[in-house]
């Protein structure tokens, strides 16, 4: 799982939409199955029916706006490599 996907992970637990046992089943299934790994955990929780796809939109949506990197998230980017230096 990519950072992007432990957030919707945790937005979707947030809204009672899914259980902990319900997403670490999913991850785990998507991981032994080839064909499920190009698939996002939202369509994979989706095609499970864990969720609703409205509810995958509203996770995508949501998570999206956590993990997107803004100006800010790139500053914090380049004082990090000034630091390193």
């Amino acid at each position: 799982m990519n950072s992007y996907e432990k957030v919707l992970a945790r937005i979707c637990l947030e809204h009672g939409w899914a259980g902990r046992s319900q997403i670490a089943d999913a991850v785990r299934a998507r991981l032994t199955d080839a064909a499920a790994q190009a698939s996002s955990l939202a369509a994979f929780l989706v095609a499970r029916g864990v969720l609703t796809a409205e509810q995958a939109d509203v996770l995508q949506a949501e998570a999206g706006e956590v993990t997107r990197s803004g100006r800010y998230a790139d500053t914090r980017e380049d004082d990090a490599g000034i630091g390193r230096l």
